[in-house]
């Protein structure tokens, strides 16, 4: 029997006092409880080191085979700085997630994706600025000499991480669709609790999670949300 597992986390921004980030983790945990068959795992701030976060997703790499699913959301702040790489990406900048200790880089959610199973199905969900492309990396290979320039940026040593856009796409066996909150040049819109989280949450409901596909749920979200 197909199972799934989900890693969710927030961060809230301590300088301003709110809790959104984490309510939005409440959230998306009330609609996996509701879906059911989920083992849910979630990190909040100070639980939400790249460690912790990196070691969860390589964790459900190793139990989840054909057919099952796993999910990863996150919400707090996202980050762009400029690529380290030797050959940058199109924009210049490696999208990012801001982690209650430093932050985890496109690339190294590339790496994790490789080590899923062939049939297993991730969904990554983000609501935070940048979010365009967060998920995976367009920059081709990375040499010694980067891994110890973004090790000195990030303050840890990075996955390390030798294969380019391309020869990412033919080594992934999973498969992966990601729902970003804005695009990369875009900051991502919160009040309370994130826009995206609060729009997804409301088109659920209103459905009772009964849509016939990513695609749907897509645009549902999309009339609620402004394009630019």
């Amino acid at each position: 029997m197909a199972k799934g597992i989900a890693l969710l986390v927030g961060v809230k921004d301590a300088s301003e006092g709110g809790l959104g980030c984490e309510n939005d983790v409440d959230s998306m945990a009330k609609i996996l409880s509701g879906i059911g068959g989920y083992t849910i795992n979630i990190l909040k701030t100070e639980q939400a080191t790249a460690p912790a976060i990196l070691a969860c997703i390589e964790s459900a790499a190793k139990k989840l085979v054909s057919g099952d699913m796993f999910v990863f959301y996150f919400s707090g702040h996202g980050g762009q700085r400029k690529t380290q790489i030797s050959a940058e990406e199109p924009d210049g900048q490696d999208e990012t997630l801001c982690v209650y200790d430093g932050e985890i880089v496109d690339n190294e959610l590339a790496k994790c994706w490789q080590k899923f199973k062939p049939g297993v199905r991730i969904v990554m969900l983000s609501d935070s600025c940048y979010s365009g492309t967060n998920h995976s990396i367009s920059q081709p290979q990375i040499t010694k000499e980067d891994i110890k320039a973004q090790s000195k940026i990030l303050k840890r040593k990075p996955i390390k991480f030798n294969v380019n856009a391309s020869e990412m796409k033919e080594q992934m066996k999973a498969q992966l669709i990601h729902f970003g909150a804005c695009r990369d040049d875009q900051v991502s819109a919160a009040h309370l609790d994130g826009a995206f989280t609060k729009v997804l949450e409301t088109v659920w409901n209103e459905k009772n999670g009964d849509f016939t596909g990513y695609c749907e749920l897509y645009n549902a979200i999309r009339k609620w949300l402004p394009s630019d």
